[in-house]
């Protein structure tokens, strides 16, 4: 006879995605659709894990922000090991899942002696179920080496969608759901600069400025998420993009000039109202592979040379070493 267990351990596995480097994650929305009070609470008094007078209490913990460590426990075959759990938490009011990663030495604690194998699957398993919540408008975080970005398909973009970035490189990343961004990896300096000027931008949510999903850092990449464009002005210019979408009439242009101006003119006059907040601006390297064409608008991107000052500050910035027939004359001699 197959247990409740099994048939769970099996759902839980079918559930994993695939992304890709070739590891697996499991989604924590799937974990809530599967694992339901009905579940988990049949399958505790099933296996008997605690008295019956403690299963409301663990089935509550559970249910409540602790789904990850539930389906751990249950891959590896140690749900048994919930009751440790339990009686490890020194009556914290902190949630299972809000614990994890686990530590070795944690782990050697709550799992005691003889245990080692455990353990070492325990910490080998738990990256499965913490994907990085790649929401909108969050801050920049740096990750840890093991955690499993939850991108199903990485790939360069088409020939006519957008250029090379110009510290860095662009690529399509399929996040997991109906998303798709772009990832930009770029030089420290360029990137920090970079996430802080566009999180600045996003607060008063300028509709012709590139827009930061948010930002991470794993290891040596430095990546930016962002919506994916239909392609680059420079395409549109040298004749790769022939048809975009949105900019085809003369009116559609114009109207896609002026948004591109008035982009412009909120980074020179960088004003955040719910904030109160002003500074000076500059970007330093507009050109047309850094005017991107997404939904009939044209949008001001690439802020890793940009400048945003506060107004008590001015602006003396030094010459910006940027390259391409781009450049005022009077900057083609600057050191």
């Amino acid at each position: 006879m197959v247990s409740s267990k099994d048939t769970i351990a099996k759902t839980l596995r079918r559930l994993q995605v695939r992304n890709y480097e070739g590891r697996d994650f499991t989604p924590h929305h799937c974990l809530v659709e599967c694992l339901d009070r009905d579940t988990v609470f049949g399958l505790l008094k099933e296996e008997q894990i605690v008295d019956f007078y403690d299963r409301e209490e663990l089935a509550n913990a559970i249910l409540d922000n602790g789904l990850r460590l539930f389906a751990i426990l249950v891959h590896i075959g140690k749900l048994p090991f919930l009751k440790k759990f339990l009686e490890c938490d020194n009556f914290s009011a902190a949630h299972y899942d809000e614990k994890l990663p686990y530590s070795k030495p944690d782990l050697e604690r709550i799992f005691e002696k003889d245990n080692a194998g455990a353990v070492k699957d325990f910490l080998a398993t738990q990256w499965t179920h913490l994907p990085p919540a790649l929401a909108k408008d969050r801050s920049c975080r740096t990750l840890d080496a093991q955690a499993v970005l939850p991108f199903e398909k990485v790939e360069k973009p088409s020939e006519g969608n957008c250029s090379t970035g110009g510290f860095g490189f662009i690529k399509i990343a399929h996040l997991y759901g109906p998303e798709k961004t772009p990832k930009s990896t770029r030089r420290k300096d360029d990137f920090s600069r970079e996430v802080e000027i566009l999180s600045m931008l996003r607060c008063p949510q300028y509709p012709h400025i590139t827009e930061l999903h948010t930002a991470f850092v794993q290891g040596e990449a430095l990546s930016l998420l962002m919506p994916v464009a239909d392609c680059d002005l420079g395409r549109v210019l040298n004749g790769k993009a022939l048809s975009v979408r949105g900019l085809t009439t003369r009116d559609e242009i114009c109207a896609a000039l002026w948004g591109l101006a008035s982009g412009l003119r909120a980074v020179h006059g960088y004003f955040a109202e719910a904030f109160d907040e002003r500074r000076i601006g500059c970007h330093y390297d507009i050109k047309p592979p850094n005017i991107l064409c997404m939904d009939g608008k044209l949008l001001l991107s690439d802020f890793g040379l940009s400048r945003l000052r506060k107004e008590e500050e001015g602006s003396e910035s030094a010459f910006q070493h940027v390259g391409g027939a781009y450049m005022a004359p009077e900057c083609l001699g600057a050191d």
